[in-house]
């Protein structure tokens, strides 16, 4: 899914670029997105599954805002209440370090998501205003965020 091509011109969740990485091997394909990644302009990218969670997998849930995740490094949570925060957060250090660092600072992202939303994060129970984990990451490097 990665590629080192430094042609982008920004990330794009993957589920949207058409990929079946959501936790129940499905996709939010978005024809545009999925064709912008196809001619190479748009990085596919699931932090999910660049942290190794595999398919298919829990649920997760951010129990608290991302700032407060970010911080404490805790609130990413699996239904069945593990907490993941600080492993994926290591994992998106990586990634950021290996990957995102020399990108442009687009990322068009899955709104919603525990991880991806820009505006609005699933905290378990519903939607929550907010951003997800890896959207506030991204934020916080300097991303021009766009939720889709």
């Amino acid at each position: 899914m990665l590629k080192t091509d430094s042609k982008f011109e920004g990330i794009v969740s993957a589920c949207l670029a058409g990929y079946n990485c959501r936790y129940n091997c499905e996709n939010k394909h978005n024809p545009i997105l999925s064709f912008m990644t196809k001619v190479g302009k748009l990085l596919p990218l699931c932090p999910e599954m660049t942290m190794g969670l595999g398919l298919p997998r829990e649920p997760i849930y951010l129990t608290q805002t991302a700032e407060i995740a970010i911080i404490s490094r805790r609130f990413l949570t699996t239904t069945k209440g593990k907490d993941i925060t600080s492993e994926f957060l290591t994992s998106l250090d990586a990634l950021y370090e290996e990957r995102l660092r020399h990108l442009p600072k687009l990322a068009i992202l899955k709104d919603g998501s525990p991880t991806c939303g820009v505006n609005w994060y699933n905290n378990g129970k519903g939607l929550s205003r907010g951003r997800g984990i890896f959207a506030e990451f991204l934020y916080i490097r300097g991303f021009k965020l766009i939720g889709v």
